[in-house]
């Protein structure tokens, strides 16, 4: 029984889906940006350990991912497959979120435990709502082009989640610290506003689709799903890693996101001991930044419908490693500073808005192959690959700040730790997104291959004959 939406959606109903993005926007880059720099700078922690706070948190989260996502698979709700999920974690996502930004008055490693903690919580919680999201969006279009349309709309609001997180947090911690009369309480009460606007927002998605989302499949008369157990899981999760088309998807979803793991931890600190730039400065840059990202997500998505899913990705991919061999090469200052902007919003636009619409496309062939739509679990593995890049990455940045010599206590950084700053933030990024670039390049499901497999998986539905002629490099 096909549960998928074939009528247009337009543009309100993709806009008011997209609005659970912001939240994800929000959760995602305020702790990418900040939470290294709050635990180092705020609470106090040493840089290699919040590197692996960080680490094992969001490593946690990645094994959690493929649980979460066949659960939400599975779901007999009669309120539908994500929306309790998405509903009840977001709540539990924005207390934990509160938590996590608090400058706990405890012993360094109790200190440490509590981050730990508290973290696994948050990833656990952001995991509940943001998969089961994202997974909602291949259930309301199976059109090719009107996916990516549904993304960019998403994308476009996760981008002004990213523009409150990213170019807001320091104006509002600061804000706050004049009320509170404390750095550190300025912080907790940036945490708890950031909660408040993601549960507001992804609750308004799950009011405003309650109307238009697909019933729930797992519902329809004699359908039984699948037990979950861990070995189902495992074994759903190595079937899906030998489909050729989504495998190239994980890998340049590990090396953006390992990218993203050490690009946006390092780049405050770049902007503050490299570019010597002050608060308001890095905040006027952040802020132009996701300002471009917004502009740029729409035209990623303009293109890909013009030019192709996959060389619109080929693209992106080329402009992301550039932006860092920029950084690398050109000395520090504004012309090095927007020229990086530049290739950045467009490699970073692209990935995102493109990269769950192509996991949407590869799920049709587990479906076309078994009958499943393993939409939950594609879009978790998708997760896991981006958090097992990001909490790598950011790992690798706390160790990469104590060998360069880094002191968060002193007021100057020594000439030879600022190079070496400077060279990280360039050339780590650069050297794994060109794996990328060669994995986008590989990618095989254009649109007439998947016109082609969704006319074949419609005739093998309804038990007519079908042809797979065309489709051997994608089956």
């Amino acid at each position: 029984m096909s549960n998928q939406k074939t009528e247009k959606l337009g543009l309100k109903k993709s806009l008011s889906y997209g609005m659970g993005a912001i939240g994800e926007g929000i959760g995602y880059n305020f702790f990418y940006s900040y939470f290294i720099f709050f635990m180092i700078n705020i609470a106090g922690v040493n840089p290699a350990v919040a590197g692996t706070v960080s680490l094992i948190a969001v490593f946690w989260d990645a094994v959690t991912d493929p649980i979460i996502g066949s659960m939400s698979d599975r779901c007999r709700s009669k309120r539908g497959r994500r929306t309790p999920f998405i509903k009840y974690g977001s709540i539990f996502l924005g207390i934990s979120l509160a938590l996590m930004f608090i400058n706990i008055d405890l012993p360094a490693g109790a200190k440490v435990v509590y981050y730990i903690l508290i973290n696994i919580a948050y990833w656990t919680f952001l995991t509940s709502a943001v998969i089961p999201h994202i997974a909602l969006g291949s259930e309301l279009t199976d059109d090719f082009e009107e996916r990516t349309t549904l993304r960019t709309c998403a994308n476009f609001l996760m981008n002004i989640g990213m523009l409150i997180a990213i170019s807001g947090s320091l104006m509002i911690v600061q804000f706050f610290a004049k009320i509170f009369g404390s750095e550190s309480l300025g912080w907790t009460a940036t945490g708890v506003l950031f909660a408040v606007i993601i549960v507001f927002v992804y609750n308004f998605c799950c009011f405003s689709v309650r109307n238009f989302e697909p019933e729930n499949p797992n519902l329809a008369e004699g359908y039984v799903p699948e037990k979950l157990s861990l070995s189902s899981v495992f074994s759903s999760y190595l079937q899906a890693l030998k489909v050729k088309p989504f495998n190239k998807l994980l890998i340049i979803t590990f090396c953006v996101n390992f990218a993203v793991g050490v690009g946006s931890s390092l780049m405050i600190f770049l902007y503050t001991y490299v570019f010597r730039y002050s608060e308001n400065k890095t905040s006027f840059m952040l802020l132009i930044t996701t300002l471009f990202l917004l502009l740029t997500t729409v035209l990623a998505g303009v293109f890909a419908n013009k030019f192709g899913k996959k060389q619109m990705m080929i693209g992106g991919m080329i402009c992301y490693t550039a932006c860092y061999l920029i950084m690398a090469v050109l000395p520090a200052g504004d012309f090095t500073a927007y020229l990086y902007i530049l290739f950045y919003g467009i490699g970073n636009a692209t990935y995102w808005t493109l990269i769950y619409s192509m996991s949407y496309d590869t799920a049709l062939i587990e479906k076309f192959k078994s009958g499943n739509s393993p939409d939950g679990l594609y879009t978790s593995m998708i997760g896991f690959f981006m958090k097992a890049g990001s909490a790598i990455g950011m790992w690798i940045t706390g160790i990469v700040l104590s060998a360069i010599g880094f002191n968060a206590e002193a007021a100057e950084q020594a000439a030879d730790t600022i190079a070496n700053l400077k060279l990280a933030f360039g050339i780590i990024p650069a050297v794994i997104l060109a794996v990328a670039v060669i994995a986008a390049i590989a990618y095989s499901l254009t649109k007439e291959k998947y016109a082609l497999l969704l006319t074949a998986a419609e005739a093998k539905e309804n038990g007519v004959e079908y042809r797979v002629e065309g489709l051997e490099r994608v089956l």
